[in-house]
């Protein structure tokens, strides 16, 4: 027997400006509701108590004025029926105490004479007064009253029937004049729904044709909302988020051309000292060793970039997920020192004075091998950028909860307008040089990320021509 795939359920797609009207539609047509059925039910009640206490008014009255025609069953009885019958709008019956009609203010003889079998005269000729509604699909609605007539020469009941045709009539020109004013109403709140799903939903679809925007790969496109709402303040979340990932896209793209640019000059060096060697004419073994020789420079300063990139990359990783470092109880006195003895022999070598103002002892909690590579960074910087004969200061303090530590330098300075950059990857004040003695520009960006991952800064003051005064702030924990 051949089988069919499921048909698929047809499922109406509803916007959230369809949600929001249906929804508000919903509600507002159920609430018309409830009040509609609450005012008819109301008036309902209201209109056939009015017109249980009329009707049993006048059968007491008819009761009391006809009670000693009554007992002696004479015919000025009939007058009295008619006339209450008259200003009740009902059916009068005087009833013995047998619950016989005597009296029909109608003068049908096909009911009096007869006995009534109504529950309410049976408990009206018990002493009970009351009345009750009924349904006949003749009549319609019909209340029957009833209450006692007590007279010494005898007992017996006043009955009246009244029809409640004038209560349905008033109840079904109000309903219907309430169904227009509801109707009125609703068309009047759909309106004002369909407004309202609009002024909410007018700034959602901008954020979404903003997320459109965004998902192309067009980081300029903002929505530009202002206000203080909740819609207003996602707005400008929003805003916020798309000038970070167009920042983000910005550092991404002058990353990619930076590590390209800084990739491409030892890789043309290299090429450059491989070609003779495989394509050129034999060479004396001594050019061969220094061709060598050569490539291998290049090819360590390739190494030293590739590891700068990757530990920056880790570093910023850190950053972002908020991994901690190795922190221990660590004399920071003695890791200056450590910093400072692998800087002592370049310095040496350039005839550079290191003056040292360091306490005896200091101790903090921090990661001592990022603190050694930060100070070695700014000590080789110093030295490198200070001319032969000068001098590089370290200096370190306790200051407040923190730790203030300073390598001052004699060199050439730093231009104010480089100094905000410095910390970039990449970043050389001077590139001619820095590429001379083999900087990859991903030192002190290194050092400033290891420094924001202990929860403190580095900090740079200098004016040219007189040195420079970098200074880390370290917590003590």
């Amino acid at each position: 027997m051949p089988t069919f795939p499921e048909a698929r359920r047809w499922r109406p797609h509803l916007g959230l400006r369809g949600r929001i009207l249906l929804g508000q539609v919903g509600v507002l047509l159920l609430v018309l509701a409830a009040i509609d059925a609450f005012t008819l039910i109301t008036l309902e009640r209201t209109y056939l108590q009015e017109r249980r206490i009329h009707y049993l008014t006048q059968a007491n009255m008819a009761a009391s004025i006809g009670g000693t025609y009554l007992a002696r069953k004479e015919p000025y009885l009939r007058y009295v029926a008619r006339e209450f019958g008259g200003q009740a709008g009902a059916r009068v019956l005087f009833l013995d105490a047998t619950g016989t009609v005597v009296v029909d203010s109608y003068g049908d003889p096909a009911v009096e004479g007869k006995r009534l079998p109504a529950p309410e005269v049976a408990e009206a000729l018990a002493g009970k007064q009351g009345s009750a509604t009924h349904r006949f699909s003749d009549l319609g609605w019909v209340m029957y009253t009833a209450v006692p007539v007590t007279h010494p020469a005898g007992e017996g009941a006043v009955f009246l029937s009244a029809s409640l045709a004038p209560v349905e009539e008033s109840l079904r020109a109000l309903a219907w004049r309430m169904a227009i004013l509801s109707a009125t109403a609703l068309a009047a709140g759909i309106a004002a729904s369909f407004l309202l799903a609009r002024v909410i939903t007018r700034p959602l679809s901008r954020l979404r044709r903003a997320a459109g925007e965004l998902a192309a790969g067009r980081w300029g496109h903002r929505v530009a909302m202002h206000g203080h709402d909740e819609i207003a303040r996602l707005g400008q979340a929003f805003d916020r988020m798309a000038e970070d990932l167009q920042q983000l896209d910005r550092t991404r793209r002058d990353f990619v051309a930076d590590a390209s640019h800084e990739l491409r000059t030892p890789l043309a060096a290299m090429r450059a000292l491989a070609e003779p060697m495989a394509h050129g004419q034999p060479l004396p073994a001594d050019t061969y060793r220094e061709l060598a020789k050569d490539l291998l420079a290049q090819v360590k300063r390739l190494q030293r970039l590739s590891e700068g990139l990757l530990e920056l990359a880790r570093l910023e990783n850190q950053l972002e997920t908020g991994a901690p470092l190795h922190r221990i109880p660590t004399d920071l006195t003695k890791v200056a020192r450590e910093a400072v003895d692998q800087i002592v022999p370049v310095a040496e070598q350039r005839s550079i004075q290191i003056i040292l103002d360091l306490p005896p002892r200091l101790p903090a909690t921090v990661d001592p091998e990022a603190i050694v590579r930060v100070l070695t960074n700014l000590l080789h910087n110093a030295v490198k950028y200070t001319p032969t004969g000068g001098q590089v200061s370290l200096s370190m303090r306790g200051h407040g909860d923190r730790v203030k530590l300073q390598v001052s330098d004699t060199g050439e300075g730093i231009p104010p307008d480089q100094i905000p950059l410095l910390f970039q990857r990449f970043h050389r004040v001077d590139r001619a040089r820095a590429r001379h003695t083999g900087g990859t520009g991903l030192g002190l960006a290194i050092a400033d990320r290891l420094m924001r991952l202990h929860g403190g800064e580095i900090t740079v003051e200098s004016t040219p021509g007189q040195g420079s005064t970098f200074t880390v702030w370290i917590p003590y924990s």
